[in-house]
């Protein structure tokens, strides 16, 4: 089995990343937030800011996608684009839920 080369790899996901940028971030920061919330779990105190930052990070590539997904079946301008972004990202901000407790250990 031939595997792909690295250019092509790296062709791709930037291909990838000018298609999906927030999706993306939204991604690896959540990534970045898991990794913390497993390796210092025992360690650190409160790691619920973590937890809640991780589960808005998560929500948050649903929404860019959607956004993308949506924009490129209307052929949106990329200008336009990121008025869809903040809308999607301001919105929801005026009904704001906080978790005040930690999650349930099995």
């Amino acid at each position: 089995m031939k595997l792909p080369s690295i250019e092509y790899l790296v062709r791709n996901a930037q291909v990838a990343f000018v298609r999906f940028p927030f999706s993306l971030i939204c991604s690896f920061l959540a990534a970045f937030a898991a990794m913390i919330v497993t390796e210092f779990e025992n360690d650190a105190p409160n790691i619920l800011p973590y937890v809640n930052f991780m589960l808005v990070a998560a929500l948050g590539i649903s929404l860019f996608f959607c956004i993308d997904v949506y924009s490129a079946s209307k052929e949106v301008l990329r200008r336009k684009r990121y008025v869809y972004y903040f809308l999607g990202y301001h919105i929801p901000d005026t009904a704001v839920f906080y978790i005040s407790a930690a999650p349930i250990k099995f």
